[in-house]
């Protein structure tokens, strides 16, 4: 199994090491090597914290600039259609690529949340009827597909 520490803007793992019979990890999406140990999550954990703050004062003896994790710049290949197609959104929306790209980025993370927040359950047909009796339905129930088999509706979401 494998988790994730954060501690001022830097990401690091927690692993076992079976052969050496303890936790180890190291700092994520830097080009630096920074790895760190400790015999159990706390002192793993802190063991982390104090390397991201031991590599930063490090950086600021040596007059060097640390590695950032995230500049908040890419380069996508997307395909001259594709790329049209944002160019011409963008226009009509009076809005230049980046901030085009960066709406629709934002789109998907929103819709990629809101989908890990429903929850999928099966519920016998005669339930479905019962609940929705008189042709309304719940704001928050949403009956997705028809009777599924065994007479259930297959997919039935809820959301909070």
């Amino acid at each position: 199994m494998s988790e994730v520490f954060n501690h001022r803007g830097y990401s690091g793992t927690a692993e076992v090491s079976i052969e050496d019979g303890c936790l180890v990890g190291r700092v994520l999406h830097i080009r630096d090597i920074i790895a760190y140990e400790g015999s159990n999550v706390d002192d793993l954990r802190q063991a982390f914290q104090d390397a991201v703050d031991d590599y930063l004062a490090h950086c600021a003896e040596a007059n060097k600039s640390p590695d950032k994790p995230y500049s908040g710049s890419f380069n996508v290949r997307t395909g001259p259609d594709r790329h049209r197609l944002l160019v011409e959104i963008g226009a009509a929306l009076k809005k230049g690529l980046n901030e085009t790209v960066n709406h629709v980025i934002d789109h998907y993370i929103e819709q990629s949340q809101r989908a890990s927040q429903t929850i999928s359950i099966t519920v016998p047909v005669s339930e479905i009827r019962r609940l929705t009796a008189g042709g309304t339905q719940s704001d928050h129930v949403r009956v997705l597909a028809g009777s599924g088999q065994g007479g259930a509706f297959s997919h039935v979401t809820t959301s909070h």
